[in-house]
């Protein structure tokens, strides 16, 4: 499960980088992205719209992801703020060890 939210995480850092990358050429600066819900579900392929502000506040922070609301694992991860249509979460734990581990931003 952790190394699914993982790639999920992983894709949204592609997904920001093509989004503001797009935005440079044509001279703009992005407010929002759309990333994928960063669940364990392997089968979850919900959207979230996300100030981009909130996206790096999210990845500022190697233990944390955005989920659709109802997503949330209990017994894993807590949830540290709610807006219209996703939850962030923080792992708790041995999930927070292993979601620092594959943080792309720090490997």
């Amino acid at each position: 499960m952790g190394e699914n939210e993982s790639r999920f995480r992983l894709v949204n850092e592609r997904v920001r980088d093509l989004v503001i990358d797009d935005a440079e050429r044509h001279g703009e600066h992005p407010d929002s992205v759309s990333v994928v819900c960063e669940c364990g579900d392997v089968d979850c392929t919900a959207k979230i719209d996300i100030s981009l502000s909130t996206y790096e506040w999210v990845r500022s922070g190697a233990a944390r992801f955005i989920v659709v609301p109802g997503h949330e694992i209990a017994d894993s991860e807590r949830i540290l703020r709610q807006g219209d249509g996703y939850a962030i979460v923080e792992k708790v734990g041995d999930a927070r060890a292993a979601a620092s581990e594959l943080d792309p931003r720090t490997n």
